[in-house]
């Protein structure tokens, strides 16, 4: 039996879950970037699943192993109001 597919997303719906423009996914779509999507004539869709799969590619983190981020995350380190007794 066939899994059922994912919802399709317009573009404005698809933006707003990645927190960017829909003038933003139109550029990375004619660079050839950005989020697959589905094309049917004229209208483009997004799957749910493949922007949540797209997004978790792009995941940084600078200071795990393996990462290649080594101490990126030291550098930037700076006390918190905890650590400095709110001085």
């Amino acid at each position: 039996m066939q899994s059922l597919p994912t919802p399709l997303l317009h573009e404005e719906q698809a933006a707003r879950i990645l927190g960017m423009s829909s003038a933003w996914l139109r550029r990375k779509r004619w660079e050839g970037a950005g989020p697959p999507y589905i094309k049917h004539g004229r209208a483009v869709r997004y799957e749910l699943a493949a922007l949540v799969l797209w997004i978790s590619k792009r995941r940084v983190d600078p200071g795990g192993e393996g990462t290649g981020g080594g101490n990126a995350g030291q550098l930037l380190h700076r006390p918190t109001a905890q650590a400095t007794n709110g001085r």
